[in-house]
Formats: C-alpha cells, structure tokens, sequence
C-alpha cells in the first residue's frame, strides 16, 4: 500500500511514570484539534506508549482517567514494600534463597483494568491508519527495540515490557524470543536521534513527560546510583551499571534541533512529580500537558498541518482540578 502523502508528522512520547498523565492531555488536545490524519507515527517510551494507545484510539480520556482513579494513592505504587523488596533481592541473588517477591510498582493490578473497564478498541487503532512503535530495553541484546503493534493479543504483553516499571517490578517480559524490561529505566541516550534516523523527512514532534529529573545534579547522581543498585539483583551488573551510568532526560534540544530542521520539544514544565500518587497532581499534569499542546498549535509551527485549526481562543479542560 503506498504511504499516504498527508501523514508527515510523527510523534514521540517520552517515558514518565506517573508523570506520563501530561502526555495524556497533550494527545486529547491534538486529537480535538483534528491533527490524526496528518500523523504517519507515534513512538512511546514507558508510560508514553500508554498515552499513544489510547490516542490511537480515540480514548485519551479514559485512558488518562487510569491515573487519577485508578493508580492513585497505594494502588500502584507501594512504597512501604521497597525495604523488604531490596533486601529479599539480594538474598535471592546472593544467598540463592526462593522469597517471594512483592512489587514496589505492581503493574500485575493494571492488566485487568486494561483488558475491563479501560479496554482499548483495537478496531479505532487499526482505523487510525498510525504506526505505534513501544519502546522496551531487549535483555538478550542490551539494546532499546521498537516493537511495532500490529496484533490485539500483543497490547498487554508489549505494555509489561515497555512500561513494567523496573527494577520495581522484579520480572521481565518475554516477546519473541527476547527478555525485555522497561524502555524508560535504561534510557538510551539517541532515542529520539534514532527516530530521526527511521524518519529523515518528516515533521517530529517530541513530548517529554519527565524532562529534568528532579532536583540538583548532585540528587540526580543519587538517584540514578540507587536504581542502578536496586536492578543490580534482579537483572545483573551490566544492566545496574548502564542504569547508573544513563542519562534518563536529559536532551540536548539545541543540537538536535540544528540536526533536523522540521523537530519541535514541548516539555513538561511541573517536574518532580513523576512517582507522584496523589490524584489532583495527575489532573494537574493532564490539563497542563492540554494547556502546553494548545500553546504549540496556535503559534502555528507545524508545517504540515493546514491552518487554521479548530482551536478555540478560550481553553477549557475536560477535567476539574
């Protein structure tokens, strides 16, 4: 089938954790401003294939009202195992003990919610006419692959590998072969230069959830050491060290930008919520990433989209804050 001209545009979202909801509004104000058809293909690290899901298909609300109803407060995140959770690790590793190990991040609780009440309809992302590529770290390979959604039956299984939340989650997911663990948690560094690359001619447009880790670089030196000790145990020296040593956000906006002429970033400006569980941060997050999106449509600086758009002047939110 020859490549429709229209669809120039692709898009990248990044990864975020909880912080992904911003991504979120940003797609529903695309989706209400009619960009789709010009879009060719949507990139999702993490908690941004979540996002690219449910714009695909046409579902940004309800897949965005996932945060705030349903993995708000404890229900996702649990922080009172985390003490435990290390510890066993790394007996299991090192004494060879069999204790059974309960998730910080338990994203076993989201796959019936997907499958349930927030169940995708595959026929509108099929309908879509948009590539959707999620992005997991291959285990076998030490490498970040882009594994295309093509099949219903692989929604789940390539969400548990690109956003399962490791080394919070103590299993990686097995596709094809390989041995794949979050996208997000070994970040690689040219992601969105290799986008580039598989799209030389179109117009790239680079949401990031999570663009500063929060706090000085010094903070962000710690953090990045303890998840790289806390993924020693459960998935080895070379993938701790590779944590430790990526740069999880940051991007040098200004080089990439004089790389390709036609690369747009809208950054999330409210930083340091990304483990947050608290249901007003996530509607926070949505309507900003709604607001930023908004933004970006009328200073018209698509060039493949024509204007003018059915953006109103006046904003209004789909949710209350």
């Amino acid at each position: 089938m020859a490549e429709d001209p229209q669809r120039n545009i692709v898009i990248y979202f990044s990864a975020g954790a909880m912080a992904g909801v911003f991504s979120a509004g940003f797609s529903k104000t695309f989706e209400d401003a009619g960009i789709k058809p010009y879009i060719h293909s949507v990139y999702g690290n993490s908690a941004g294939s979540l996002t690219g899901l449910y714009f695909l298909s046409g579902q940004e609300d309800l897949g965005a009202a996932l945060y705030w109803e349903d993995l708000n407060e404890s229900k996702y995140i649990r922080w009172r195992r985390l003490p435990r959770y290390v510890l066993s690790g790394f007996c299991n590793a090192i004494l060879r003990t069999k204790i059974e190990l309960q998730p910080v991040f338990d994203i076993d609780m989201i796959e019936p919610i997907i499958l349930g009440k927030r169940k995708v309809d595959f026929d509108a992302v099929k309908k879509s006419g948009i590539n959707l590529y999620m992005i997991a770290y291959n285990l076998v390979t030490s490498s970040h692959d882009y594994l295309k959604l093509e099949d219903e039956k692989d929604i789940v299984p390539y969400l548990r590998a690109t956003g399962g939340g490791h080394p919070a989650y103590p299993h990686s997911s097995l596709i094809h072969g390989s041995m794949y663990v979050d996208g997000g948690t070994i970040d690689d560094e040219r992601r969105i230069a290799r986008i580039i690359e598989r799209h030389p001619d179109k117009e790239i447009i680079c949401v990031l959830n999570n663009p500063k880790w929060s706090g000085s670089k010094f903070r962000n030196f710690l953090n990045k050491i303890g998840i790289g000790l806390i993924m020693l145990p459960f998935f080895g020296f070379r993938e701790a060290r590779k944590t430790a040593k990526s740069d999880f956000s940051n991007v040098d906006v200004k080089r990439m930008q004089e790389s390709h002429p036609y690369l747009h970033f809208v950054a999330n400006d409210l930083v340091g919520y990304q483990l947050s569980t608290d249901a007003h941060v996530h509607k926070m997050l949505y309507k900003r990433g709604q607001e930023l999106a908004r933004e970006f449509l009328l200073a018209k600086r698509l060039v493949s989209v024509p204007y003018p758009l059915p953006i109103e002047t006046t904003f209004t939110t789909t949710v209350n804050v």
